[in-house]
């Protein structure tokens, strides 16, 4: 009869340790990919969710652009409504020379800003946009004078804040409508014309100024 042979003691704590050392080496993986799929899959969330310019409209939507022409010589034009309204939570009246700096905190803002791209004054406009928006949106370095009509801005939250260049500013956030009167595609080509789209500008308050630093197709939600 042949006899059993016995595990010494100090073979069997070596088994344990490389149990133990196995056991160990499958939790660090099972963490490493844990934290892998984390990493994923939130590059992959703030991907999906990156502010970008809109996708462009097929270019025979548009009409063809003419860089001298004077549109408030353009009766057509003339006749629609031209004037910016400008609102706070639903309640306002219509900006004018006597009231834009004063009728609210952004109603001089909108005066300047829509009256530079109607104008077709692109220089002054890109002075209205952070340098995050022009890098992210890619906003137009030249377009004509452009036949806006039926503006309303309305201001939709209430101010929060935000870091800008290593300070805190106030941030105000406005549903932005309006049409484009024979849209010719060179200020924005992501919209046929007349057609009221809307947007949601986010407009930081750099104190002796307020500029445009984004704006999203859907209305930003502040936590309470």
């Amino acid at each position: 009869m042949q006899a059993t042979k016995k595990r010494t003691p100090w073979k069997e704590l070596s088994d344990r340790g490389k149990i133990k050392r196995v056991a160990l080496l499958v939790g660090v993986i099972l963490l490493s990919l844990a934290v892998l799929a984390g990493v994923l899959g939130l590059t992959a969330f703030l991907l999906h969710d990156t502010p970008k310019r809109p996708d462009p409209l097929p270019s025979d939507v548009f009409y063809e652009a003419d860089y001298d022409r004077d549109i408030f010589e353009y009766p057509a034009y003339q006749r629609l409504d031209r004037s910016v309204r400008y609102l706070e939570y639903g309640s306002g009246e219509t900006i004018t020379e006597e009231n834009y700096q004063s009728l609210g905190v952004a109603s001089a803002f909108f005066h300047d800003y829509f009256d530079a791209v109607i104008r077709g004054d692109c220089e002054t406009y890109r002075s209205f946009l952070t340098p995050y928006y022009i890098d992210t949106f890619e906003p137009p370095e030249r377009f004509t004078m452009q036949m806006l009509y039926d503006i309303e801005v309305n201001r939709t939250q209430s101010r929060s804040t935000a870091e800008y260049e290593g300070r805190e500013v106030s941030v105000y956030y406005f549903e932005v409508k309006y049409k484009i009167f024979e849209n010719n595609g060179t200020f924005r080509n992501d919209v046929a014309s007349n057609r009221s789209t809307t947007q949601y500008y986010e407009l930081y308050d750099l104190g002796d100024r307020i500029v445009l630093n984004a704006f999203s197709q859907k209305q930003v939600v502040l936590d309470p």
